[in-house]
């Protein structure tokens, strides 16, 4: 069994769900993937140190403002001309040498305000340090909303080998509001018998996962490993058959009987893990819970919609997709999904404020590329 986190850094969904979902899974021993967010932004950082001038300037064109593009792209080519050049003037060389160390210094402001809000945001540094082939890893591909992979979205995965998929679902924007445009019911109630609904209920809390390095979560796991076990494996029983009998209710009946009054002794389980008993102790920000279920695969497209992961275009695509190839995706998938309890709390980094701290950079560093 797998858990997968589908995000884009350019979606609305809630960052700390990203981060958090990965270490909740990681903790409970439960194999977790990162899609959407992968090799090439896990490793942006490190690997820009040794960007060259060019690449720098690549990146940079991609970090900015959309209305410093244009200015940036211009001087940058104004230097390309000028290297182009056999005979190159010696009037031209001081300013040409002036304009190439502003570029580097919008560069580092851009790139140093970049990688601190990925880090705030999606704790990358710290995820990277419990990366593990068999515990968690990334699909290679970065994507945005206009590139989606849309195999992830229907479950054609390039590991078929690593166990059921489900997927890890955040169903909070960057405001922490609900992105849900359908109601959760309770296992118990008769609507839940309707394929075209979505069932689910509470299991493990946890408190706050937030600024905890990777021997803090690699503690927790061990913590976990054996009280987890029961956990993993009811899970895991009950989605093969959510996966054996599709288009059936034969995954809610095996819900019914055997997850639904089980799962409210799941939800002091993270707190049999010293640590985490600790933080619940010192800390009330942050809380947050896991709840199982089953939801309707176009429920999921939708959801991941609502939170510009895909666009409407590739939602439309899944759709026709799924028409056909009929009856394959009618029915529903077994999901998790994560909800920050908090509502009202105020994120380490919302998204207007980074729009605001990025204008205000680019503002600070205007020049004349003239």
């Amino acid at each position: 069994m797998r858990w997968l986190v589908l995000n884009t850094i350019d979606d609305n969904l809630l960052p700390y769900g990203y981060q958090t979902s990965i270490k909740i899974a990681y903790v409970l021993n439960v194999t977790v993937v990162s899609v959407g967010i992968g090799e090439y932004l896990y490793n942006l950082e490190e690997n820009a140190k040794s960007y060259t001038f060019e690449a720098k300037m690549r990146l940079l064109l991609e970090l900015c403002a959309e209305e410093e593009q244009l200015r940036f792209a211009d001087g940058i080519q104004k230097i390309k001309d000028f290297n182009k050049l056999k005979n190159k003037p010696s009037k031209l060389i001081g300013p040409i040498i002036k304009l190439k160390s502003l570029l580097i210094n919008i560069y580092d402001g851009e790139s140093e305000y970049f990688f601190k809000t990925l880090q705030i945001n999606y704790e990358l540094r710290t995820l990277k340090k419990i990366l593990h082939p068999e515990q968690f890893y990334y699909y290679p591909k970065s994507a945005q909303p206009n590139e989606a992979d849309l195999g992830n979205f229907t479950l054609e995965l390039p590991d078929p080998e690593n166990g059921i998929p489900i997927f890890f679902l955040t169903v909070q924007d960057y405001s922490n509001k609900d992105l849900l445009s359908f109601e959760i019911f309770k296992s118990t109630s008769k609507n839940a018998e309707e394929l075209n609904n979505c069932y689910a209920e509470e299991s493990c809390k946890f408190p706050i996962m937030a600024l905890l390095v990777g021997n803090d979560l690699r503690n927790m796991r061990a913590d976990l490993e054996k009280p987890s076990k029961e956990f993993r494996e009811k899970i895991e029983a009950w989605a093969q058959v959510c996966y054996q009998n599709p288009n059936s209710k034969e995954g809610l009946l095996y819900f019914r009987k055997h997850l639904k009054k089980w799962l409210n002794s799941t939800k002091k389980l993270p707190l049999k893990s010293r640590m985490l008993k600790g933080i619940d102790n010192d800390i009330n920000n942050l809380r947050s819970e896991i709840l199982i279920g089953e939801m309707p695969i176009e429920k999921i497209w939708q959801l991941y919609l609502n939170g510009n992961t895909i666009t409407q275009k590739s939602f439309d695509t899944l759709l026709q997709y799924k028409s056909d190839h009929t009856p394959k995706y009618d029915g529903r998938w077994p999901v998790v999904i994560f909800k920050c309890l908090d509502t009202n709390f105020k994120l380490l980094f919302p998204k207007d404020e980074i729009k605001e701290e990025s204008t205000n950079l680019s503002v600070r560093k205007t020049i004349s590329l003239d």
